[in-house]
C-alpha cells in the first residue's frame, strides 16, 4: 500500500484528504470564515483526567494559542532582551502546545 491510497473502505489517507479538499476548495468561503473569527472567540477545550480532583475542561480562545505562539517564537530568538529566560515545563502547557499548528519559528 502506497501513501494515497487505503486497504480499508473506512479508512482516507491524508493524501487523499489533500486531494478532496483541493478539489472541493471555496476560497471565498475559507476567508469569509476566517474573517468572522474573534481572538476571543473559543478556539479548544482541552480535558483533564481527574487525577488530582473531579475532570475538568479548560476552555482556550484563539488569543489564548497565538500569545503561545509568539512565546515560543521570542524563546526561540534568544527572549525579549537576546538573553535565554528560565521556563519551567508544565503539563498543562504541554497540552496547549500539542494543539498549535507545528512549523519551523
Amino acid at each position: 500500500m502506497d501513501n494515497t491510497t487505503s486497504e480499508h473502505p473506512d479508512v482516507i489517507t491524508f493524501d487523499d484528504m489533500v486531494n478532496l479538499g483541493g478539489k472541493n476548495a471555496n476560497p471565498d468561503e475559507f476567508y469569509e470564515r476566517l474573517d468572522a473569527v474573534d481572538k476571543d472567540d473559543l478556539a479548544t477545550i482541552i480535558y483533564t483526567s481527574g487525577t488530582t480532583g473531579d475532570p475538568k475542561g479548560v476552555m482556550l480562545t484563539h488569543w489564548n494559542l497565538m500569545s503561545n505562539v509568539q512565546t515560543g517564537v521570542q524563546l526561540r530568538r534568544g527572549g525579549r532582551h537576546g538573553r535565554l529566560p528560565v521556563v519551567s515545563p508544565s503539563e498543562p502547557l504541554a497540552r496547549a502546545h500539542e494543539r498549535l499548528p507545528h512549523r519551523r519559528l
